[in-house]
């Protein structure tokens, strides 16, 4: 059987110099990907949206997002979210909260997070990669994922599928739209942590 020729495949790799960051009211924001790519944060007509932030104020209101579902992960740093009315919760370096984009959210404390925001009819889900110099780990892939994504916030990492190599950097991001069902085998070359991401069909 011949290797599989990722050109034929939809898939992406985007490094820091392909994103663009702006302020918001509590530090700066870092938008990685949009779907679909002619949506825009402004218009809220997307179908899922990935960024960065980083919290610089110790007490910072979220902005509410009317109709968005958020998944929030901590790359750095400590901070305690307060939903009034539903409950507050510490989050320390890889630990997610879900919860809606339009509750009253107040942040306490500085982090640098990562962002996963979904329509109400789009289903996604985001975990955290912690992986150790030298371990390997195996990530799944099924045919139910109509996108995979993961988000190297630090270390090097090697991804081996389909008797192919890629390599990702720190800050670099890996999208595989429409993605065949597969393994992805994930080797450390250094201490990594980052963001894996699933959007259902």
């Amino acid at each position: 059987m011949n290797p599989l020729n990722l050109k034929t495949l939809n898939y992406s790799i985007y490094m820091p110099d392909n994103f663009t960051s702006k302020p918001w009211s509590g530090g700066s924001t870092t938008e990685l990907c949009i779907f679909p790519p002619e949506a825009s944060y402004q218009a809220m007509d997307f179908d899922f949206r990935l960024s960065t932030a980083t919290v610089d104020v110790e007490t910072s209101e979220f902005t509410k997002l009317s109709g968005i579902s958020r998944q929030l992960m901590v790359l750095e740093g400590i901070v305690t979210l307060e939903h009034q009315n539903h409950y507050s919760v510490t989050l320390n370096e890889g630990d997610i909260d879900c919860f809606d984009g339009d509750w009253t959210t107040t942040s306490k404390g500085t982090c640098t997070d990562f962002n996963l925001m979904t329509s109400k009819d789009i289903k996604g889900k985001l975990t955290a990669l912690d992986l150790k110099l030298y371990k390997r780990t195996n990530l799944e892939i099924d045919k139910t994922s109509s996108f995979f994504g993961l988000y190297l916030y630090k270390g090097s990492l090697s991804i081996f599928f389909e008797d192919q190599q890629l390599n990702l950097q720190k800050g670099h991001l890996f999208c595989f739209k429409d993605p065949i069902a597969t393994t992805l085998s994930l080797f450390a070359n250094a201490n990594c942590l980052g963001a894996v991401i699933i959007i259902e069909k």
